[in-house]
């Protein structure tokens, strides 16, 4: 194989690359909607790919030690950043919030 067709193999991998997701400025804040937890997050695409990445927000009440976990799939484009609101049932209480976010291959 010469460089040029490694070039071009390069391109073709690099073009078929999804998305480099991360999660910025997680906020959890009481819910206009009765029964829920607000969470307000951003996700920003790092790369230059793009397709569908999975979000796990979990909930946890550091003093009764319970967690509640929600999903959620999102579409990003080539270097995108949205900002999300997700509102979770979840009882009244005092919550830290952690979300996961990945490219599933």
């Amino acid at each position: 194989m010469g460089p040029r067709s490694l070039i071009a193999l390069g391109v073709v991998l690099g073009a078929c690359a999804g998305p480099a997701p991360v999660v910025e400025h997680i906020t959890a804040m009481p819910s206009p909607q009765p029964g829920c937890t607000r969470v307000m997050l951003d996700v920003v695409n790092q790369g230059r790919g793009h397709g569908q990445v999975q979000l796990e927000i979990t909930l946890r009440d550091a003093r009764l030690g319970r967690a509640i976990q929600a999903e959620r799939t999102v579409e990003l484009r080539a270097d995108q950043r949205l900002q999300l609101t997700e509102d979770i049932p979840a009882p009244e209480g005092v919550y830290a919030v952690a979300v996961r976010v990945e490219y599933p291959d």
